[in-house]
């Protein structure tokens, strides 16, 4: 599909020198291209496209936060933990190799499949890593913005 994985590799560099990468992990990645794609009905497809500056010697986890105007809380999942304030987050944990393992000068992909409803989305996203015993550390927040497919195929 039009805007999909094959068109950011196909226009990888054009996108890098017309993008201005934003900083996720300090020196280390930077976010050049997000895209939002509706897959079928109530289905969609995010993708991150990332530039590894240096190489990332720990692993992260990739949290995407999703927030619905009140108006359409009523359109989240019935059991997500933030629902009444209109927020639903979802990790990835990368499944083709662990972040520690991105080298610098590669070029990555992260992928996610979410069902949605055909409301307004504000996304934003970023890497944190957790520990059971001490702070989690956290990367840059990145905002994407209100996301919406208007209920055609």
């Amino acid at each position: 599909p039009e805007g999909g994985i094959d068109a950011l590799i196909k226009n990888r560099d054009e996108l890098i020198a017309q993008q201005e990468a934003q900083p996720i992990i300090a020196d280390a990645l930077d976010l050049v291209a997000f895209s939002f794609e509706k897959v079928k009905e109530e289905k969609h497809k995010l993708r991150w496209y990332f530039i590894v500056k240096n190489d990332i010697n720990a692993d992260w986890i990739f949290k995407v936060r999703f927030k619905v105007d009140k108006s359409h809380i009523g359109e989240l999942p019935k059991d997500a933990p933030y629902r009444e304030d209109g927020l639903m987050y979802l990790n990835i944990r990368p499944d083709r190799s662990k972040i520690s393992d991105w080298k610098q000068g590669e070029h990555q992909v992260l992928t996610m499949d979410v069902n949605l409803k055909s409301v307004p989305y504000d996304i934003g996203s970023q890497f944190y890593q957790w520990f059971p015993d001490k702070p989690q550390v956290y990367g840059n927040p990145i905002s994407h913005g209100w996301q919406v497919d208007l209920g055609e195929e």
